[in-house]
């Protein structure tokens, strides 16, 4: 794919001075192939939203994929340049972060949800890890009058309730900022009760943190080995790969876990699963039947297919926030991406279990306006979750129509798609005639 006509001019200028101290994000990534990488745009520079509105998210920044001209700033420090780009719609292809000084000033003004930082602070280096830990309990240390203002202005920025659970994540945090600096008073006063926003409702990301810390806690404290290490395990069910955790369990002398991957690998399970939508009616005789390799068969070589897993739930918020971005982004790659399998078992629903389901199906209701094929299928027993043993919801697969798995985990932003596409493109001119000339072998994956 090439992307020049979406490129309608790019200025570069001298620049000296200050960045803009909101609606920045660094850009820790660009991705081959994509437009942002059409246009010159380059990781470590910086991505200006402008001054209108508030933009804490890049997911915040879709409604800028819709039809039309984009204007994007990109801020370039050590070269001490800026471009002013023009775009048809959003230039994707990088990924976008909080840049850390923003980060650190947000958690002492007690801003960010948790629940999106959380991840990014369990994989930080330990001076960055200690530097956000701190800025969290800076925060908590402010006085209650100002405490109270920031927790109004963080609910009308997020468009919540000025409820508890608003903050709740962030005294997670603050107590492990002060854990870390040895104050176990000060961490065993802040650190909440467990709960399901804590453990599941915000993401396994808020859900390793509060696990970590929990074990930080009770080993300062004196608990017994047994307990602390059943906690850092629980925080590496969570983030499997994040390596502050793996190295506390050494440390202990406990064995890391090791987690089956899929990426690089065949699917494991050819599943056969009825058409039909739990939240409406219940798989009977009636349903059709999709199989995978059938629907796998249908595709071009270039093509992908996304299969979701959901488990036991039906929709959460971050299964809404990843479709919602998906169907920003679908119109550019329609033709790339004509398969989207969503499977759940979610079977029964209590009234609570409806409300929240309901609370988070706007993403997907507009995936599908966008045009993005979702089918649902309905696996009442969870044989493909419990087959690939899955360890967050969602958790998403980019196959090839050879059943490749070419991405596995978090569909948090456009960059995995693009990241498959690569692979697509790379394996068709690995199998091209010129390349079976040189002896280079197809696809470069394995079983």
């Amino acid at each position: 794919m090439t992307w020049g006509d979406r490129i309608i001019s790019g200025h570069t200028t001298f620049w000296e001075g200050r960045l803009p101290n909101r609606n920045i994000f660094s850009i820790t990534k660009v991705h081959p192939g994509s437009i942002a990488e059409a246009a010159g745009i380059e990781t470590g520079q910086y991505y200006y939203a402008g001054d209108e509105g508030f933009f804490d998210t890049w997911h915040e920044l879709g409604v800028r994929a819709e039809a039309g001209e984009v204007v994007s700033r990109i801020f370039d420090p050590p070269r001490q340049q800026y471009m002013r780009l023009h775009t048809t719609g959003f230039p994707w292809g990088m990924r976008l972060e909080a840049p850390h000084f923003k980060l650190c000033d947000d958690l002492r003004r007690a801003l960010p949800e948790l629940g999106m930082v959380a991840e990014r602070i369990m994989h930080a280096p330990e001076a960055l890890f200690r530097e956000l830990t701190q800025a969290a309990l800076d925060g908590f240390g402010r006085r209650p009058a100002s405490r109270l203002l920031l927790k109004i202005f963080a609910a009308v920025r997020q468009g919540r309730g000025p409820r508890e659970e608003v903050l709740e994540g962030l005294r997670v945090a603050a107590a492990t900022g002060a854990i870390v600096s040895g104050d176990l008073a000060t961490a065993q006063a802040l650190f909440p009760q467990p709960n399901r926003n804590l453990l599941v409702g915000w993401g396994t990301g808020l859900a390793g943190l509060y696990n970590y810390t929990a074990a930080m806690i009770a080993a300062k404290a004196g608990g017994p080995r047994a307990d602390v290490a059943g906690l850092l395990l629980a925080a590496a069910n969570n983030l499997p790969d994040c390596e502050r955790i793996r190295e506390a369990l050494r440390s202990l002398g406990e064995p890391v876990p090791v987690r089956s991957k899929h990426a690089g690998r065949t699917f494991p399970f050819d599943y056969s699963l009825p058409v039909v939508d739990p939240r409406l009616a219940l798989p009977g005789p009636d349903c059709p039947i999709l199989t995978l390799s059938e629907e796998l068969a249908l595709l071009r070589p270039d093509q992908l297919a996304l299969v979701i897993l959901l488990g036991g739930y039906r929709s959460n918020g971050f299964y809404s926030r990843s479709m919602e971005s998906l169907g920003h982004f679908y119109p550019l790659i329609r033709d790339r991406l004509p398969m989207v399998h969503v499977i759940t078992s979610a079977l029964a629903f209590t009234q609570e279990d409806r409300a929240f389901t309901e609370g988070w199906m706007s993403g997907e209701a507009y995936a599908k306006s966008r045009g993005v094929p979702v089918v649902v299928l309905t696996d009442g027993e969870d044989t493909v979750a419990n087959a690939l043993s899955i360890a967050h919801s969602p958790t998403n697969y980019l196959l090839g129509r050879n059943k490749r798995v070419l991405f596995e985990g978090w569909l948090d932003d456009d960059g995995p798609i693009w990241e498959a596409l690569a692979m697509l493109e790379a394996a068709r001119g690995s199998a091209s005639p010129d390349a079976a000339a040189s002896g280079v072998e197809p696809g470069g994956l394995t079983d």
